[in-house]
């Protein structure tokens, strides 16, 4: 799901060259001279991706699980198969390590959206 293309603005305060998602502008939001404008075919293009992505992840997982036929080995390290369930728990903690940072990077960028929006 990751999009080469987003819209991006420079994090300042602690990591020069960190290079954060514009969420606003994902989101057809922009503010300028005291003036909020809304794009809301962007907003809604973005929410509907969003919602057919995780709605077509969700059902590959869910097939695989009842199929008992699911790899996920390389990105999360678990793999289901008729006869046994693999476990990479150094995967697993990679993948919930990069999971949590790509929230932390979510939640910095609105609470940066929503300072610039104060002032």
């Amino acid at each position: 799901m990751e999009n080469k293309n987003l819209p991006t603005t420079k994090n300042n305060k602690n990591e020069q060259n960190d290079t954060k998602v514009d969420i606003l502008a994902l989101l057809g939001i922009n503010i300028e001279d005291g003036k909020i404008e809304i794009d809301t075919n962007k907003t809604k293009n973005l929410i509907e991706n969003l919602q057919k992505n995780i709605e077509a992840k969700s059902k590959e997982i869910e097939e695989g699980i009842k199929k008992k036929n699911l790899d996920l080995k390389d990105s999360v390290g678990v793999k289901i198969e008729e006869d046994k369930i693999e476990l990479d728990l150094n995967k697993t903690k990679e993948f919930l390590d990069e999971l949590s940072n790509k929230f932390k990077a979510f939640l910095g960028s609105i609470d940066g959206s929503i300072n610039s929006m104060k002032r």
